[in-house]
């Protein structure tokens, strides 16, 4: 039987600032675009 911990995922920090970038470009727009991606990714660069 397989632990618990197992099932966990883990990111890598690129993954995770990929994510974030997807995710607030996403919110700017309502769809994603390549201007959005941009704006995100200063934000992200940012934190």
């Amino acid at each position: 039987m397989q632990n618990e911990k197992d099932k966990t995922v883990t990111l890598t920090e690129a993954e995770r600032k990929f994510i974030m970038i997807a995710m607030i470009a996403y919110a700017l727009s309502g769809e994603l675009s390549e201007e959005d991606a941009k704006i995100a990714e200063q934000i992200t660069n940012k934190l």
